[in-house]
């Protein structure tokens, strides 16, 4: 089989999180994204982003600049 006879694999939205933080956002395939550890978000709405925060199973944005998070 060539490349041109390979079959496009569809991409999707995925988020690279590091202590419950998302650290980077990446357009990848399933299978890349697998090897990665990344987490599929595309499906989510809101769609977070880089340095939303998970608490439980939500996620939240970020403190806007200059506000104090409560502990």
């Amino acid at each position: 089989m060539t490349i041109e006879e390979l079959p496009e694999e569809p991409t999707h939205v995925y988020a690279r999180v590091s202590g419950n933080v998302i650290t980077n956002v990446v357009v990848a395939t399933p299978s890349f994204a697998a090897t990665q550890g990344y987490l599929r978000i595309d499906s989510l709405s809101p769609q977070p982003g880089p340095g939303w925060t998970r608490h439980g199973g939500s996620w939240q944005p970020p403190a806007p600049p200059g506000s104090v998070q409560p502990d």
